[in-house]
């Protein structure tokens, strides 16, 4: 279970700035009771995911294309691999802090929250300065999951990891069929993603190794942190912004394309850890009410309260914030 009493837990601290955020007085204490369920559902959900077998997996490519009425749509760079706009937002953020640092012993970290098969860390990992710059141990690009870590077991056809993913996704008639060149490419470039299996307070204690073999701890060292829609599936939006808050370093950029809109409960009902039914998608909606009033807390709190400044707002992609 979750537990807020526990040492180097980011959530104990995060719950009373969350709560003052909610309100007035009758507002904070609706707050603090809807928390302790959703809190409850979120660890039924991760203690769920990762009893799946390998099969059971369902994860996006996370693969952040371009769409036709982007601006930058027929505007993509030519050299080496072509990265889609929301690709070169990583880029931009990491070229600065590659620079801003210059220092092995301090890695820039680039995390996408959520990032499924993580296609697109894959295709920046696989630009030829960010390829030197994971080899020299100066660059990690972290993916992170609930329950999935890319298998290393070749199948029939030899691929592995997220390759192999895909693979099973077009023997399985899964949306447009990935073409064989780019299982290739994924297979031969997938090594620089370091793929991580936490959850938000986990990520809190989680350390990534660079390709030189140190351990980098993740607290207060991230250099840009992203979600493309991954938020929208959490119970506890307003903690995931908080703790997105505390791992980054000064500088350090937060994408959200969770602002607005939460998707409604995988389950019509789950049984949490002290043994209640909980029902998530009732008539009278409260549950996902109080889901979606915890994802305008957080994004409040990281701003009034956490030192992070709200810089731009774009229609066709995510809100960005920088850690003062």
């Amino acid at each position: 279970m979750i537990n807020p009493e526990l040492a180097g837990d980011p959530i104990a601290p995060l719950i009373p700035v969350m709560r003052a955020e909610a309100g007035s007085f009758f507002e904070r204490r609706a707050y603090s009771k809807a928390l302790g369920d959703r809190l409850l559902v979120e660890d039924a959900i991760i203690g769920r995911e990762r009893t799946l077998q390998e099969n059971d997996w369902s994860f996006g490519n996370g693969d952040y294309k371009d769409f036709p009425q982007d601006p930058a749509y027929k505007e993509r760079p030519v050299a080496d691999i072509p990265l889609s706009s929301h690709e070169q937002m990583w880029a931009k953020h990491i070229d600065r802090s590659l620079e801003q640092k210059q220092n092995v012993d301090d890695p820039v970290i680039l995390m996408d929250f959520g990032a499924g098969l993580g296609i697109s860390l894959v295709n920046v990992g696989a630009q030829e300065k960010y390829r030197s710059a994971i080899e020299r141990g100066s660059l990690v690009l972290a993916a992170t999951n609930l329950g999935f870590y890319p298998s290393e077991e070749a199948d029939d056809s030899g691929y592995t990891g997220s390759a192999k993913a895909l693979h099973a996704g077009n023997l399985r008639g899964d949306g447009g069929k990935v073409s064989a060149e780019k299982l290739d490419f994924v297979q031969a470039n997938q090594h620089r993603v370091h793929f991580l299996d936490a959850s938000i307070p986990e990520l809190w204690n989680t350390a990534v190794t660079t390709a030189t073999g140190q351990e980098v701890p993740l607290q207060n060292g991230v250099d840009v942190i992203s979600e493309k829609m991954a938020l929208w599936h959490s119970h506890i939006p307003d903690l995931a912004l908080g703790v997105f808050a505390k791992l980054l370093n000064p500088g350090g950029a937060l994408f959200v394309s969770t602002t607005k809109v939460m998707h409604p409960a995988s389950f019509s009902h789950i049984t949490v850890a002290d043994g209640r039914t909980l029902q998530l998608r009732s008539d009278d909606t409260k549950y996902e009410a109080q889901r979606k009033r915890a994802l305008t807390i957080g994004l409040a709190a990281m701003v009034n309260q956490l030192g992070m400044k709200h810089v731009a707002s774009n229609d066709l992609g995510p809100e960005v914030f920088i850690k003062h």
